[in-house]
Protein backbone atom coordinates (compact mmCIF):
# COMPACT_ATOMS: atom_id res chain seq x y z
CA UNK A 1 0.00 0.00 0.00
CA UNK A 2 0.93 3.31 -0.69
CA UNK A 3 1.17 4.82 2.62
CA UNK A 4 3.85 2.55 4.14
CA UNK A 5 5.96 4.13 1.83
CA UNK A 6 8.10 7.48 2.60
CA UNK A 7 10.13 9.24 -0.48
CA UNK A 8 13.14 7.70 0.38
CA UNK A 9 11.95 4.38 -0.11
CA UNK A 10 11.16 4.93 -3.91
CA UNK A 11 14.86 7.17 -4.13
CA UNK A 12 17.01 4.65 -2.40
CA UNK A 13 15.52 1.70 -2.12
CA UNK A 14 13.82 1.18 -6.04
CA UNK A 15 10.63 0.38 -5.21
CA UNK A 16 8.89 1.40 -8.58
CA UNK A 17 5.84 3.94 -7.99
CA UNK A 18 2.71 2.54 -8.85
CA UNK A 19 -0.51 4.76 -9.89
CA UNK A 20 -4.27 3.83 -8.89
CA UNK A 21 -6.27 5.93 -11.39
CA UNK A 22 -4.30 5.51 -14.95
CA UNK A 23 -7.26 7.53 -16.46
CA UNK A 24 -6.75 10.52 -14.23
CA UNK A 25 -3.04 10.55 -14.56
CA UNK A 26 -2.87 10.21 -18.44
CA UNK A 27 -4.99 13.71 -18.17
CA UNK A 28 -2.09 15.05 -16.08
CA UNK A 29 0.23 13.73 -18.64
CA UNK A 30 -1.28 15.67 -22.02
CA UNK A 31 -1.60 18.81 -19.68
CA UNK A 32 1.93 18.79 -19.21
CA UNK A 33 1.64 18.54 -15.30
CA UNK A 34 4.21 15.82 -15.10
CA UNK A 35 6.85 13.71 -17.46
CA UNK A 36 6.93 10.25 -16.87
CA UNK A 37 5.43 8.20 -13.85
CA UNK A 38 8.19 7.23 -11.62
CA UNK A 39 11.11 9.43 -12.71
CA UNK A 40 10.48 12.43 -10.58
CA UNK A 41 11.47 11.53 -7.09
CA UNK A 42 14.67 10.41 -8.01
CA UNK A 43 15.25 13.15 -10.12
CA UNK A 44 14.20 16.16 -7.82
CA UNK A 45 16.36 14.68 -5.28
CA UNK A 46 19.52 14.51 -7.99
CA UNK A 47 19.05 18.00 -8.80
CA UNK A 48 18.71 18.78 -5.15
CA UNK A 49 22.06 17.34 -4.41
CA UNK A 50 23.64 19.24 -7.02
CA UNK A 51 22.53 22.44 -6.28
CA UNK A 52 23.11 21.89 -2.52
CA UNK A 53 19.49 22.53 -1.71
CA UNK A 54 18.07 20.81 1.72
CA UNK A 55 14.27 19.26 1.63
CA UNK A 56 12.30 17.45 3.66
CA UNK A 57 8.54 15.84 3.49
CA UNK A 58 5.57 15.52 4.83
CA UNK A 59 3.41 12.51 4.75
CA UNK A 60 -0.17 12.22 4.45
CA UNK A 61 -2.18 9.20 4.27
CA UNK A 62 -2.83 9.88 0.29
CA UNK A 63 0.90 11.07 -0.96
CA UNK A 64 3.81 13.19 0.33
CA UNK A 65 4.30 17.30 0.33
CA UNK A 66 7.56 18.44 -0.23
CA UNK A 67 9.84 21.44 1.50
CA UNK A 68 12.34 22.49 -0.26
CA UNK A 69 14.63 24.96 1.94
CA UNK A 70 16.07 27.91 -0.31
CA UNK A 71 20.14 28.80 0.61
CA UNK A 72 19.30 32.44 0.34
CA UNK A 73 16.51 32.77 2.66
CA UNK A 74 18.05 31.72 6.39
CA UNK A 75 21.47 31.67 6.69
CA UNK A 76 21.66 27.27 6.93
CA UNK A 77 22.97 26.57 10.72
CA UNK A 78 24.46 23.47 11.32
CA UNK A 79 23.75 23.97 15.03
CA UNK A 80 19.62 24.12 13.81
CA UNK A 81 17.82 20.71 13.32
CA UNK A 82 15.60 20.25 9.93
CA UNK A 83 12.35 21.11 12.24
CA UNK A 84 13.68 24.08 13.47
CA UNK A 85 14.96 25.39 10.08
CA UNK A 86 11.30 24.53 8.84
CA UNK A 87 9.75 26.61 11.63
CA UNK A 88 11.76 29.53 10.43
CA UNK A 89 10.84 29.16 6.84
CA UNK A 90 7.71 29.05 7.98
CA UNK A 91 8.04 32.64 9.97
CA UNK A 92 9.79 34.41 7.06
CA UNK A 93 6.66 33.77 5.27
CA UNK A 94 4.34 34.99 8.15
CA UNK A 95 6.05 38.32 8.90
CA UNK A 96 8.36 37.00 11.34
CA UNK A 97 5.54 35.37 13.53
CA UNK A 98 5.00 32.15 14.75
CA UNK A 99 1.75 32.15 16.90
CA UNK A 100 1.51 29.12 19.34
CA UNK A 101 2.86 25.69 20.03
CA UNK A 102 -0.11 24.34 18.15
CA UNK A 103 1.18 26.38 14.78
CA UNK A 104 4.90 24.42 15.40
CA UNK A 105 3.18 21.22 15.45
CA UNK A 106 1.61 21.05 12.20
CA UNK A 107 4.44 22.63 10.64
CA UNK A 108 7.31 20.20 11.95
CA UNK A 109 4.69 17.43 11.87
CA UNK A 110 5.52 16.72 16.07
CA UNK A 111 3.70 16.37 19.15
CA UNK A 112 3.37 19.23 21.26
CA UNK A 113 6.21 18.30 23.67
CA UNK A 114 8.74 17.71 20.58
CA UNK A 115 7.97 21.49 19.45
CA UNK A 116 8.41 22.61 22.35
CA UNK A 117 11.99 21.81 22.49
CA UNK A 118 12.54 22.77 19.06
CA UNK A 119 11.52 26.49 19.93
CA UNK A 120 13.54 25.66 22.95
CA UNK A 121 16.08 25.11 20.25
CA UNK A 122 16.03 27.97 18.06
CA UNK A 123 15.53 30.37 21.56
CA UNK A 124 18.82 29.07 22.48
CA UNK A 125 20.84 29.57 19.31
CA UNK A 126 19.19 33.50 19.57
CA UNK A 127 16.98 32.93 16.26
CA UNK A 128 13.16 33.64 17.82
CA UNK A 129 12.71 36.15 20.73
CA UNK A 130 9.13 35.47 22.96
CA UNK A 131 7.24 38.92 22.72
CA UNK A 132 4.47 39.35 25.37
CA UNK A 133 3.05 36.98 28.10
CA UNK A 134 2.69 33.01 27.36
CA UNK A 135 -1.12 33.12 27.21
CA UNK A 136 -1.43 36.42 24.61
CA UNK A 137 2.50 36.05 23.29
CA UNK A 138 3.95 34.74 20.09
CA UNK A 139 7.49 34.26 18.73
CA UNK A 140 9.32 36.71 16.34
CA UNK A 141 12.47 36.41 14.24
CA UNK A 142 15.31 38.46 15.93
Amino acid sequence: AFGEFTPLDYIENFIPSKTKHKIIQGIIYKAFDIETLGRGLKRMDKYCKEANVKWDYIKYPFGFSFIFFRNNKIKQDVNLSLEAIKILEYMNTNNGILENKEKACKITNRKERAASSIIAELIENKKIVRIGSNKTGYWKVK
